[in-house]
Formats: C-alpha cells, structure tokens, sequence
C-alpha cells in the first residue's frame, strides 16, 4: 500500500467513544491540559503490530489527529488515544464525526463506525417534570408517609413506544436514592407506585423526583425537570434564626413568673453584619403588642441583642397564643424575615425536664439494680427557672395502690439552684407495686401557685428474669467434650447482675452419676459487676456425650434478696464426627410386617478403606436432630437417613425389601421397592399366599412404604393413597366405603391391616379376628402417632399424649388393662405373636396380651428402670437392653424367656434378633450369641469365633449374619436359609440383609440382591433379577430421597 493512501472499507467496527463527553457533546475549556481521550474497544483479530488511526471529520474535511500502534501486551486491551486540546477548541462550535481505521499487519484495512460528537456545551432540554398524583403543587402531607406515593409521568415532547422510563427519587449515590423503571408500550402518561419507605426518609424534607428517559440511538439518557417536593413541613432555609425568651418554658410564658416582664434575645443570625437594621414585632405589634427597630453593632455581632419586653405587654394576651420574630432590611429595601417564636401566654404550671431514675434502663426499672437498703434514687434535673425557697414533691405512681409514694416537700436552698436534686423512694414501696408501671413525676410550687410541673417519667418495674448460664466452649447449644482440655467452663453472664458475696450454685444435670454435679461460688470483688466463670471437671461433659445435659443455676443475694433461678440452658453433648470415606452397613428397621418385631434396628458405619468403625452424624432427611455414633438405632425406617464424616456424605434409601408370610405353612412372598417407587414381587402366588399381583399395580411409580400380613399385601403412595392385593379374607380388598386418602402408617396382624392417618385418626380393614374393625374407643381416636401389632390379632396405637388405644384380639393385645392405659408416658410398643410390651419414659416396660407368652412382665425386671432399647421378640416371648447393654427377657419357656447366666453376664449387647423361638444377640465386639429353641439356638463355632459381625436378620427359624468385609454367614434351618452355600460366591459386597419367613435377601452395594432359602417363597429369585440391578439400590438417588420426604 503506498504511503499515505488509505483505503476505506466497510465499518465493522465499533465507533469509539469520546470519554470525556456529556450529553454527547465535549467543551474544550473542561479539559486537562493533555486534552480528550477517545477509546477504541478491543476488536476481532487483535494483533502485535497493528496500526490505529484516529479521524475527526469537520466541515467535510476528514483529518488524522492520533495514531496508536499496537504492541503485543496490548493486544485483547481497549486503546486510549489522545487527542490535543488545540485540535478540539479548533472545532469549537461544531458537530464533527469521529471514527477510526486499524491497518493489520496482513489484510486489508478497517474502518470504525463513525461517532457524532459536538464541540461546545449543549443545551440540555429537559422534558416535563413529574407529578405527584397525592401532593397539592410541591406539598404532600405526611400521612402519606404511611401509604405511599403515586409518580406520573405526562406524555412528554417525543415520546416513543419502547423509550425506558427511570424513575428518580432522591440523589443518586446516597443512601436514600430510590428508583424503578418502565417500559413504554403505548404513547400515554404512566404511572409509578412508589412505597412508603422509599419516601420516608424525606419526612419534613424536599424530595427531589424526576426522571429520565433511556431511548435507542440516543447517546445519554433525555432528563426531566425536577420537581422538589416538600414532604410535611419544610422550613424555608432562608429565614433567620428563630428569637428567644429566656423566661419561656417550652411553649408556655407564664406571667407570674415573671412580675417586671421578659427579656428577648434577637440573633446572632446567619450572615449578621455591623449596621444591619433589624425590625422586632411582638405580638402583632401595636396597639396590644409591641414594635422596636433595632441598629445592630459591633458588640451583638456574636452574641444576642437583648430587648425588654415590659409585664403589660404580656397580661393583656393571657390565654392566647402570641408570636415575636423580627426581621432584617436588605439592599434592596426589602425584607428578610426570621423564624417564628409561638408561645401561649398561661397563668399554669410549665412543663419541665421529667425526672431521671438513673438505675433504670430503656423505660424499665430491674429491681436487681436496686439496694433494698438505699431505695430507689429519683434526680430532679436542674431547673433555670427555679428559685430558693420553691418547694418540690416527688409523686412515685404505681398501678398497685400498694405501690404509691409521695415524698415529703423539699425546700429549695440558695445552694441547690442551678443544680440536680435528688429524692429516694423506699425500696419496700417499688417492691410492692409488684412488675407493673409506675408514673414518677414532680411539682414545683411558688407561694400558693404551682409554677412547674415535670413531664412523667413511665417506667415497667420488672423482677427479670436471671440470665440463662453459658457454656464457654459450647459452639451454639452443643459441646464437644474434645474443647474442653481444661474443664467445662460455666458463664453466668454480667447481666445477672451479681454482688460482692452473692451465692451462686450450678448445677449440671446429665447422666446418673458422674454425668450431674454441683457447685457453690462466692462473688469476689473483682467479680461483682461482671461475668462469673465456674469451672467444672472434662469428665462431667465424657459422662454425657450422646446426651442433652441440663445447665441451672440458682443465686442468693448477700442484700437477702429472694432467691433467684435462672432458667435452665440445654446443650447437646457431641464428639466431632471422624475422617474418611464412608461405608454404611445393616438393614433399615423393618415395620410393618407381623413379624417386624424380629428384625435387627441398628445401622453401622465404617471407613471404607479399612472396614473400622468411625464415629459419623445420623440424621433423617426430614429431621434437623443429629445424632454421632458409630451405630444409629433406625426409629424412622420410612425415612430416608443422611451419613457423614468430615470427609463424605451419603443418604440411605428407606426399608425397601418387605416378606409376607405365615407361621404356619410356607406360602412365603416378597417384595421390592424400586428406586423408582415400582414394586416387584417374587415368591409363592397361590391363594394361600397372596396371590398373584395385579397387573395394574405393576404401573405404579409412586409407592413410597409396604405393610403385610399373612396372605396380602398394602402400598401406601404418594398421594395417601393405598393399594392391595392378596386374600380378601385378610386384608387383600379395601372395603367398598374406605376413602382414604392421607395414610401415614400401616401395619398388619396375621389377617387384618391397622393404620394411623395424617389426621391422627385410625382405620382398619381385614379379618375382624384379627383386628380388622375398629373398637369404638379407637374410632374415636384423633391424635394417633403411630401403630403396632401383634401376629394373632391385635393393634396398638401410640397417641400423641404418650397413652395407647388398642383393638381387635382381647387375649392377644387388643384389650389391656386399666392401668396401661393410664400412663402417658409411653414411647414407643413391640408386639409377639400374644402380646405386647410398651416402653415407658421412666425406662420401665409394661406389658399386656397372653400372661404366659410375654403379656406379663417378671417382677425383677417389671422394678427396673434402666431399660433404654426394645429388644426383638420371638413367637411368645420379649428381650430388652438396658443402659448398661445388658439383655433380659421374658415369656414362654420354648420361645427363649430366659437368658443364660454367661450371656445374662454381657455388659455389651448391641442389639437382638429372633427367630419364631430363638433369640441371637449382637455384641459390641462383633461376636454373636444365641438362645432358645431350634436349630438357630446353637451359633456354630466358626461363626461363634468371628468378631466382625455387623448385623444379623432372621427367618422363621434361622439366621444370617453380615459380616463387616461383605460377606455373609448363617446358620439354623437349611432349608428357610441356615445355609448360605448355594449363592456364597455371589455374598460379596453386601450392605444389608433382609428376610422373609423362609429366605434371605442380600443388597448389594452397588445395587441389586442376592436370594437363598426355601426357593418356593423367596429364596429363588431369577425371574426378577432383570427388574432389580441398580433400580434397587442401598443408597439414596437424588428422586428417591425428594420422593419420600415430600410424602412424609
């Protein structure tokens, strides 16, 4: 290209941007000495070496004025280039047009849109002001304030479909700036609503509002006039300070208190010079009232210009109100006018500065704050216009009659004018007013004449309430025993107000034993005033970890106050949760099955590299309770349940494998929960089962819980609803009147299903034999929490006041006695195949149903009360766990009512499971034990020598063990799954073992399971595998865990 050819190509660049215009426009004398400054933005293909020019066109004449090259930090950056502030005054006057071309090191040239600039200052023409739709002209009364404000908008000089519309109120970059906008749709006015607290803050202020208007192709947005508008009253700024009397009191110019007259003082005001003229009217000037002109001196430049204004100018305006302000002759001849002293002329009393309760605090009096012996000290605020021998009374007003003082007259000495006086109110008087209001004022009297009367001053005198303790290493309201190296330290807060020799005692209440203890501290002088620490052994918080402790303290006042009692504090004592990736093994609880109370309810967690136990934090989706521990009792099987440690997070799927089955015969069924909310079934189909399921039922993805009895089984859904199929003798068909819709539990007996509606009401359905109708003491239950069964036939319902109502079989649970249901104090209830047992808060068991198969309770352990853990229970008789992990049991002699003395001597039992008539027991160490009847009583020695046992399941007479390395063992009766041979190799990786009454199911961590047993009723199955796999999983999936917490 030749040198100085340059060749114009079409714009495809950004037109640069002047950056020191306004309004589209640049005034050369703003400028800096260096000039303006246009930007380039960076452009597409930016490169090391290319050649920037900049062009003003004026007149036609198109002229380079700057130039920039490219350099390789530059490339991707905006360009700035300068341009001579001669080369802008050159064009003063003008609208040129700016633009620029880059040369690339290869190609062709460029050319920038142009950008029209002018040179000068531009008018700016601003569009309509505003209007607000509640104000008269520029004034709005403060009501508004409480309403808002409506803002119009006129239809303005060019105004467009698709203009943006900026509401502005208030100055943009202060707190108070608010603003809104709209979006013209239609050439007409429009209207902003604007709320109250955008306009509060301009209360007896102007406020400005304007707007401005945002159109495409314009540059800078169009501004509107601005309306200033007065929000209540607004005081002119440009009057002159307001005059004073010093005689006056507040609003009130009493004459009798000044018998010669007052004296006004005039200025010093804003902009007072030596010579002004000052005009002083008062009270509308002659006749009544009065004028003066005054010439100012060099004396009153900086301090006021006293003027007399004699007693019979004031008399003749007694009861009416009057004015003094002045004003000042300007240049011009006129006049600039002064604020407006108002007064009313009274022969009354004046009000005066309230008295001050210098012990009390925002309006309240604390008695703590008050020495019985000295009383409560009451000042009277000094007073200009008080004079020796005035006499003043103190009035203590209390709502309590019991409660009133009135002082006696205090004469005032030569000494005490000018100062505060001080009175006191005997502390018995302020006492017996109890917490109420008390009014405490004053008056002062002159001869006969009351001349001042002091403002209320309204108190709440309160008893508070001692601060609750504190501890210091507690993080919220839980304590990590780990924080506390050198002690638990309590915190008795300087807001408990203690005195020099008060006595304080704290007590914290956990466990029996080393878990509670007290101690007593006496204030030291240091310590009055302030904070009080006490400090108790680290072993009283280890005694309580796991545990909710109870922080109290009382306070005994060395003034002999009453006692106080700080209301108890609560905290949560934890341990950290451990590290690594977790593991989590064991089934969740079964519940609803007649035999659930077989199951196993513990689940444990383990680091997954090395298979130990690690301590990780429990909790339900739908539940903020923590709880650490390296094993988790599942109370809520329904409910999906979150994991961690410090280092991983996982969330375990609800119970999802559920067994239908009899005593009696073999006509075992089983049923899987899909991840999905599908179900699939497997196991026996004949009419003495359930039957084969119908199609229909196959469709459904909404199944959230599954309950059975002998011969049918129950969906409960999403929406409430329930689903069933199986023997219509026994629960398989809903009555034609049951309209359900809002189940929240089911459970069955042998025949009849039993549940708890989200209302607290019960419903039931099934063989009347076993409990499927209603007693009418159960039909009138409205508060039902939950509800359990027994196998033979019968129900129990757990309400909310911890009391139970039961039906349906009387000589096997439905029908307890009188003293059972008294109590209101239970928990939670376990039922056999007779009977059921309850357990109360106080850590006591009950029981009722068949005598002689666990429906009564052994005197020895009907006297304990340290029973924290329901046991499992066999066909006829129960197991629980005590606090110390010791088991007990009772019932029939042929279904393990005794526990044998060696496994009586554990102090580490975890847990029991049971079959029909053997109990096994879990022991902290990871070995097993068994007792009782049957094949499954006797462990055998290689599984009775492992120690890595986690949890065990049971059929009707065997059972299987998960071991912590995923395998799994068994033993009992062959042919129900005591023998795991058939499928061993496939007993890899297993979570979690379920069971049936005559079959294992294996879950598999990574999906699916594992069958064995009595192939007829579960133990085989092959035709299902295809319809499991990952759909049925131990863990959580995103949708299962949103599926179940909205149905719960």
């Amino acid at each position: 290209m030749a040198e100085g050819t340059l060749v114009a190509a079409a714009a495809t660049l950004a037109a640069p941007v002047s950056n020191e215009a306004k309004n589209g426009a640049v005034n050369p004398p703003d400028l800096s000495a260096r000039g303006a400054t246009f930007t380039v933005k960076s452009y597409p293909a930016m490169a090391d070496g290319d050649y920037v020019q900049l062009f003003f066109t004026v007149d036609g004449v198109r002229t380079q004025v700057g130039e920039y090259d490219v350099s390789d930090t530059k490339v991707g950056t905006d360009l700035v280039i300068t341009v001579p502030k001669a080369t802008m005054t050159a064009a003063l006057n003008k609208t040129i047009s700016v633009d620029y071309v880059v040369s690339p090191f290869e190609g062709d040239d460029l050319t920038s849109a142009s950008l029209p600039l002018y040179i000068g200052v531009r008018a700016v023409t601003k569009l309509i002001a505003p209007v607000v739709v509640e104000a008269t002209g520029d004034q709005l009364d403060v009501e508004y304030l409480d309403y808002g404000i409506s803002v119009r908008i006129p239809i303005y000089s060019g105004m467009a479909i698709n203009d943006e519309i900026r509401l502005l109120i208030g100055t943009p970059g202060e707190s108070t700036f608010y603003t809104d906008k709209i979006k013209v749709r239609a050439v007409r006015a429009v209207t902003f609503s604007v709320p109250p607290e955008a306009i509060a803050p301009f209360k007896n202020r102007k406020m400005p509002v304007a707007y401005e208007v945002v159109r495409a192709g314009v540059a800078a947005p169009i501004p509107s006039e601005v309306l200033g508008l007065k929000v209540g009253e607004v005081e002119d700024p440009n009057l002159l300070a307001v005059p004073v009397i010093s005689e006056a009191t507040g609003s009130i110019l009493n004459p009798d208190l000044a018998p010669t007259g007052v004296t006004a003082l005039i200025g010093p005001y804003a902009g007072i010079a030596d010579g002004d003229y000052v005009h002083v009217v008062w009270a509308g000037g002659p006749p009544a009232g009065a004028e003066w002109y005054l010439d100012i001196s060099e004396k009153y430049l900086n301090a006021p210009y006293p003027l007399r204004i004699p007693v019979n100018k004031i008399t003749p305006f007694l009861g009416q109100r009057v004015t003094l302000s002045y004003s000042k002759e300007m240049p011009d001849g006129s006049w600039q006018p002064s604020k407006a002293l108002v007064l009313d002329v009274k022969r009354e009393s004046a009000a005066v500065a309230a008295p001050v309760v210098p012990s009390s605090a925002n309006g309240q009096l604390d008695l703590r704050d008050v020495d019985p012996a000295a009383g409560v000290v009451v000042t009277v605020p000094a007073n200009a216009g008080i004079r020796q021998g005035d006499v003043i009374t103190l009035y203590w007003d209390s709502e309590v009659d019991e409660g009133d003082y009135t002082s006696n007259p205090y004469i005032v000495k030569a000494t005490d004018v000018g100062q505060d006086i001080r009175f006191t109110v005997p502390y018995s008087r302020v006492r017996d007013g109890g917490e109420k209001m008390a009014d405490v004022s004053y008056d002062i009297t002159r001869g006969a004449a009351v001349v001042f009367t002091g403002e209320v001053t309204e108190l709440v005198v309160r008893n508070a309430v001692t601060p609750a303790a504190e501890i210091v290493e507690a993080v919220n309201d839980r304590l990590n025993p780990d924080d506390c190296p050198n002690g638990v330290h309590v915190r008795i807060p300087a807001t408990a107000k203690l005195r020099l020799n008060d006595e304080v005692t704290v007590t914290l209440r956990g466990a029996p034993g080393g878990g509670t203890m007290t101690q007593t501290a006496k204030v030291t002088q240091t310590q009055a005033g302030g904070e009080l620490i006490v400090v108790l052994p680290k072993s009283v918080a280890q005694a309580n970890i796991g545990r909710t402790i109870s922080l109290e303290y009382s306070l005994k006042r060395a003034n002999g106050g009453t006692q106080e009692v700080a209301p108890p504090a609560r905290f949560d004592v934890v341990a950290v949760p451990g590290k690594g990736q977790l593991l989590v093994m064991g089934a969740r609880n079964l519940f609803g099955d007649p035999f659930s109370s077989q199951t196993p309810q513990f689940v444990s967690s383990f680091v997954r590299a090395t298979r130990q136990p690690v301590k990780a934090l429990w909790k339900y989706d739908d539940e903020s309770e923590v709880t650490l521990a390296t094993t988790f009792r599942d109370r809520r099987p329904w409910m999906t349940l979150q994991v961690s440690t410090q280092d991983d997070v996982v969330t375990l799927n609800p119970v999802n494998i559920f067994p239908v089955g009899t005593a009696q015969n073999a006509a075992g069924q089983m049923m899987a929960l899909t991840n999905r909310g599908s179900v699939v079934t497997w196991g026996a189909n004949s009419p003495a089962a359930t039957g084969v399921m119908p199609s229909t039922l196959y469709t459904l993805d909404d199944v959230i819980d599954i309950a059975s009895t002998g011969y049918a089984f129950a969906l409960r859904r999403l929406n409430g609803r329930i689903a069933v199929w199986g023997h219509a003798s026994y629960g398989g068909v809903l009555p034609t009147d049951f309209s359900v819709t809002d189940a929240r539990r089911i459970v069955g007996t042998h025949g009849a299903f039993g549940l708890v509606r989200n209302n607290g009401q019960l419903a039931a359905w099934g063989h009347s034999t076993y409990g499927g109708q209603l007693s009418a003491a159960a039909k009138a239950v409205t508060d039902g929490r939950m509800v359990y069964s027994t196998n033979s036939g019968a129900f129990a319902c757990v309400r909310a006041g911890g009391n139970v109502t039961c039906w349906g079989h009387a000589s096997f649970g439905g029908n307890p006695g009188q003293d059972i249901l008294a109590f209101t104090d239970i928990l939670g209830v376990r039922g056999n195949a007779y009977a059921f047992v309850a357990y109360r808060r106080n850590g006591t068991v009950v029981a009722w149903g068949h005598a002689g198969l666990g429906g009564t309770v052994p005197p020895n352990i009907a006297a304990r009360f340290d029973i924290v853990v329901p046991g499992a229970a066999t066909l006829g008789a129960f197991t629980a766990i005590t606090a110390n992990k010791e088991v007990v049991a009772w019932g029939h002699a042929s279904y393990g009512n005794i526990v044998p003395a060696d496994i009586a001597s554990f102090t580490d039992i975890e847990e029991t499971t049971a079959t029909h008539s053997a109990f096994c027991a879990r022991r902290s160490n990871g070995s097993v034990v068994a007792w009782g009847a049957g094949l499954a009583a006797v462990v055998p020695a290689e599984i009775a020598r492992r120690n890595d046992i986690v949890q065990v399941a049971a059929t009707h007479t065997a059972f299987a063990a998960l071991c912590r390395d995923g395998t799994v063992v068994a033993w009992g009766d062959q042919n129900n799954g005591g023998n795991t041979a058939p499928v061993a190799g496939q007993l890899r990786n297993v979570v979690a073992v379920y069971a049936g009454s005559q079959c294992f199911v294996a879950v598999l961590e990574q999906g699916g399971i594992v069958t064995w047993g009595l192939a007829a009723s579960g133990g085989n199955s092959a035709s299902v595998q295809q319809f499991l796999g990952t759909n049925l999983t131990y863990l959580a999936t995103a949708a299962s865990r949103g599926r179940i917490v909205v149905a719960s």
